[in-house]
């Protein structure tokens, strides 16, 4: 254990939600001791303003209080690593959020583009790992555990602000782009009214083909052996396949979904109000306005790319975070120390 740090936390600052983990370091290796999720939206509004409302900084700054009095309630010092992403990337007065946060004792860093892909694929690779052929529907899904890490990889993470694809070749990040289409931005700008129209979601299938039709290489890059999605979205899809009452990170992780599926839950929700969302197993509450949108996201990639399956990481950038962190911290390896219960 480092001599400074008892604990660490990680948090992610996402256009849709912010989630924090805390691990507990050891000579005995590390565990992960709390992990919350709270659905602020600090994206909301963003695309029309450029600027956080006043109500998501607010949402914001109140989850942040909470993460804080959490982590002070672990004995000895918790070093910090927080991070924001798409939302406070765009946003013009981001740094008002950034020194509120900081009057909280959280520094938070701003990742650029690439600094997101490689942190979040840090915490898919280690779920990859764990994933086996046992896991449900495996037939379906190319590459096997024992030989993902010699395969092309491509990673997709459809976010609230925006979407991130990365192509790793024996773990070596060799081709990435970030395109401006995210759940939230896309919801507020085309999907309005109870049950969405269907000339609002055809203007934003065509939206998000023109902005996937602008990524550089993304029709020509090799054919990944293994398709993996992650974040909330992934998450969702993987959630409400299984009917899950509860979120279960075993189940999800290593999930298969297929395009057949993720088409039929497009022309499903494309139909339901809210209330109907509401009742489905395995949806948040708060992420039923968005879903939608995220699941055209992943259908329009699945399009572009001609993947036919993918599985689904419960990692991402939260889990990449705190594994940096515990690399920095711990004299300890985090991949070895707990192969197979950092679910966070």
């Amino acid at each position: 254990m480092s001599s400074n740090n008892s604990n660490i936390a990680a948090i992610d600052l996402g256009s849709q939600t912010f989630r924090l983990a805390v691990a507990s370091c050891s000579h005995e290796g590390m565990r992960v001791s709390a992990s919350l999720l709270r659905n602020v939206r600090l994206g909301d509004g963003l695309s029309e303003t450029g600027l956080i409302s006043p109500a998501a900084m607010q949402r914001g700054i109140s989850a942040l209080r909470e993460f804080r009095d959490i982590i002070r309630g672990f004995p000895g010092k918790t070093s910090i690593n927080a991070a924001g992403t798409a939302a406070l990337r765009a946003a013009r007065n981001s740094d008002r959020f950034v020194q509120e946060a900081m009057k909280l004792g959280i520094p938070v860093r701003i990742f650029d583009e690439k600094q997101e892909v490689e942190t979040a694929a840090r915490g898919v690779f280690h779920t990859i790992s764990h994933m086996t052929s046992r896991q449900n529907n495996s037939a379906s899904c190319p590459g096997a555990a024992e030989t993902i890490p010699c395969a092309n990889v491509l990673i997709i993470d459809p976010g609230g602000g925006s979407t991130e694809l990365a192509l790793y070749i024996k773990e070596k990040l060799s081709w990435w782009a970030s395109v401006p289409i995210g759940a939230v931005n896309l919801t507020e700008r085309f999907l309005d009214g109870e049950v969405p129209d269907k000339e609002g979601i055809a203007r934003l299938v065509d939206h998000a083909d023109q902005q996937l039709s602008k990524v550089t290489w993304l029709s020509c890059i090799p054919a990944p052996r293994l398709a993996v999605a992650t974040g909330g979205t992934a998450t969702t899809a993987a959630a409400m396949e299984l009917e899950l009452s509860q979120y279960e990170p075993q189940r999800i992780r290593g999930a298969c979904l297929g395009r057949d599926s993720i088409d039929s839950w497009c022309v499903r929700l494309s139909r339901m109000t809210r209330s109907e969302k509401l009742l489905l197993s395995g949806l948040e509450p708060d992420r039923a306005d968005i879903i939608l949108a995220g699941m055209i996201i992943v259908q329009r990639i699945l399009d572009h790319t001609g993947i036919l399956s993918f599985r689904v990481s419960d990692g991402g950038l939260l889990l990449g975070l705190l594994i940096s962190s515990i690399e920095k911290e711990c004299l300890t390896n985090a991949e070895s120390s707990c192969p197979r219960s950092l679910y966070v």
